[in-house]
C-alpha cells in the first residue's frame, strides 16, 4: 500500500480523539482507514469494535440515517439491543437517527465515516449538527471522516484535520518494483 507510515501515524493520534483526513481524490484516504480499522480490531483497542460508514451515496440526511441504522442494527450482537433498536424500523426517521445516537453511545467505538465529500458539501444537510451530536455521545470512542481537501469545514467541526500528502515518486518506483520484482535503479535510467 505504502501508507503503512500513515498508518501508524494516525493510530497514535487516535486514542479517544477525532480525526478528519482530506486530501486529493485518489490519493489514499480510504485504504488509510480501512487498514487502521483492520489494526485498532485485531488489538481490541474499542471494546465495541470499529463501524464503518461510506457516505459517497449519501446526498442528504435521509439516507446517512438509513445507512447509519443498518451498519448499527446488523454490528449489534445483543439481541436485547437489536430488539431495542428493531423496534424503531417503521419510525419516523428523527426517531430512528436518536435510538442510532444512543446505540452508539454504549458501544464504545471507532466510527469511520468515508468519502463525506457529497454530504458535507451541502451545509444545509444537518452533516454539522449529526458530527457534534456524535462528539457529545461518544466520550470514550472515536471519529474519523474522510474528505477531499476542498471540502470546507474547517472550524466548525472542531476535529484534527490530517492532510493526507502524495507519496513521492522515488517511494512510489520502490513500492511498484517490489511487487513485481524490479529493480528501481535499472527502471529510472
Amino acid at each position: 500500500m505504502g501508507r503503512e507510515n500513515d498508518v501508524i501515524s494516525i493510530f497514535k493520534k487516535l486514542k479517544k480523539n477525532h480525526l478528519w483526513l482530506t486530501g486529493e481524490h485518489g490519493i489514499g484516504k480510504s485504504s488509510i482507514v480501512k487498514k487502521l480499522a483492520h489494526m485498532v480490531y485485531d488489538r481490541n483497542i474499542y471494546p465495541g469494535g470499529v463501524l464503518y460508514l461510506c457516505l459517497q451515496d449519501c446526498h442528504d440526511f435521509m439516507s446517512l440515517v438509513e445507512l447509519l441504522f443498518l451498519t448499527v442494527f446488523n454490528s449489534l450482537t445483543n439481541k436485547v439491543d437489536k430488539l431495542k433498536l428493531g423496534k424503531n424500523k417503521n419510525t419516523e426517521i428523527s426517531q430512528k437517527y436518536r435510538a442510532c445516537i444512543d446505540a452508539i453511545k454504549e458501544l464504545k467505538l471507532l466510527l469511520i465515516l468515508d468519502n463525506c465529500d457529497t454530504y458535507m458539501s451541502d451545509p444545509e444537510n444537518g452533516f454539522e449538527r449529526f458530527v457534534q451530536d456524535l462528539k457529545e455521545k461518544m466520550l470514550e470512542s472515536s471519529i474519523i471522516i474522510t474528505s477531499r481537501e476542498g471540502v470546507h469545514y474547517e472550524g466548525i467541526l472542531d476535529i484534527k484535520k490530517i492532510d493526507i500528502q502524495q507519496i513521492d515518486n522515488p517511494s512510489v518506483l520502490s513500492i511498484l518494483c517490489s511487487k513485481i520484482g524490479g529493480n528501481p535503479e535499472l527502471i529510472i535510467k
